[in-house]
């Protein structure tokens, strides 16, 4: 882990509009957004917040994230319909957005391309596709395979970033450090305990994998809905283990395995732990994230879907955020989308998910300046290296880097033959609000 991770931030200056920000994210679930504001640099207090405009319903939290100060939506909510009204709103409330983060918990796919998914690994989506839109024949659903269910277009900005994310190496690194620190912070705070990896030593892991048509289900033959292979609510309340499911259905990953072998090392401590599980999760896929208001619950229609549309992930509100906002899916693996889905992920996938969305605005690159600014008195002490790549910054951006003359300057204003005289200093480059004020 970086030292840049865990060196404490000193309080920002605040935006004073609404119209200054540029960063959104939304959370659909409370355990959510709890995650991304652990991952916030600096947490804007509420006697301090904008208030929306008229009209949005919306509840809000603010901070800063790296370089950005970002705006947070809270649902009341899951699914698309709750998610489209959200967006809308913040983008009414916040005109400037650039880029919104749809940060939470998914269920994964187990292979991509190849690779074998464990639950807290995060997905990141090249595109939204709206799987549950389509027609109901006699022989089955059938989504509708057109422009309208893969949704509009990224902006190109979005796409931009998307194919530097695919040819970079930058994010897996970024992330696992954010994630570190997180951890660390969950392990002094009572309050976010449980969003650490859920493991027991006697059970070793929670991360099962059944093969796709094995079905959780009451197993004793004296339940007539599972008997006769109709859906039962005792049996999707109750845990694989209540049921007895079995541990031949089980399929054997390596990376299970390590996990486990981490898990129930005694001799570490939880901040070893910790370390070593972060040397193991989470991995970061890229691809298509299928969206809709059907809860996926069930191995083969998951994997049936997948190949036919090659998606990686499946989640509720994609589809509602991408059409208002230029959008970016971020979300944790919690489950795999099928009958055995459990709870127990939940609030792991949902801090990888904001480590890794912590990680993407480190390195953003959709022409979005960075706002994030400190005073005279509570500016963090840079290194010569940092001072030279701000400077760099500022000369593509006209943000900073600028220089100031002290005293009365006087010359021709700008060649035009007149003279001159400020009658005091002068700032010359940088962000308007800093003129006059000496370096």
């Amino acid at each position: 882990m970086s030292a840049d991770a865990t060196k404490p931030k000193p309080k920002p200056r605040l935006l004073k509009r609404r119209e200054d920000y540029t960063i959104g994210i939304v959370c659909a679930l409370p355990k959510e957004a709890r995650a991304v504001r652990a991952a916030f640099d600096f947490t804007v207090p509420s006697s301090e917040m904008l208030g929306p405009v008229e009209g949005d319903s919306n509840a809000y939290s603010y901070g800063t994230m790296g370089n950005y100060h970002v705006v947070l939506a809270h649902l009341s909510s899951m699914g698309k319909n709750s998610a489209k009204g959200a967006a809308e709103n913040m983008a009414r409330s916040f005109r400037n957005i650039k880029l919104c983060l749809l940060v939470g918990i998914c269920g994964i796919v187990p292979k991509i391309a190849g690779q074998g998914a464990v639950l807290g690994d995060v997905v990141v989506s090249t595109m939204v596709k709206q799987y549950d839109l389509g027609r109901l024949y006699p022989s089955g659903f059938q989504s509708k395979d057109t422009v309208d269910s893969a949704l509009r277009k990224a902006p190109i900005e979005v796409r931009n970033f998307i194919s530097y994310l695919e040819a970079s190496d930058e994010l897996h690194p970024r992330t696992l450090d954010h994630l570190a620190a997180l951890q660390q912070k969950a392990l002094k705070d009572y309050r976010l305990a449980e969003y650490l990896y859920p493991y027991s030593v006697e059970d070793h892991v929670e991360d099962h994998l059944y093969e796709p048509n094995y079905i959780h289900k009451h197993r004793d033959l004296t339940c007539e809905f599972c008997d006769a292979g109709n859906f039962c609510q005792g049996a999707a309340d109750d845990d694989c283990e209540e049921l007895d499911c079995g541990t031949s259905e089980l399929i054997s990953r390596p990376r299970v395995q390590q996990i486990a072998n981490v898990c129930t090392e005694t001799t570490y401590s939880p901040s070893e732990r910790q370390q070593k599980l972060a040397e193991l999760l989470p991995r970061i896929f890229l691809g298509v994230v299928a969206s809709g208001d059907t809860v996926m619950k069930s191995g083969a229609v998951r994997d049936e879907i997948a190949k036919k549309h090659k998606i990686v992930a499946f989640e509720m509100e994609g589809a509602g955020v991408w059409d208002s906002l230029p959008t970016v899916v971020v979300k944790g693996a919690c489950d795999y989308g099928d009958s055995h889905k459990n709870k127990k992920f939940q609030e792991y996938a949902a801090l990888t998910a904001a480590a890794c969305a912590k990680a993407l605005l480190d390195i953003v690159q959709m022409g979005i300046p960075r706002n994030v600014e400190y005073g005279p008195d509570d500016a963090p002490q840079q290194t010569q290296q940092e001072q030279q790549a701000q400077q760099a910054h500022g000369a593509d951006t006209g943000r900073s880097g600028g220089h100031v003359f002290s005293g009365t300057f006087t010359g021709s204003n700008f060649g035009i033959g007149e003279t001159y005289n400020s009658g005091r200093d002068m700032y010359f480059g940088g962000s308007p609000q800093n003129r006059g004020r000496r370096g």
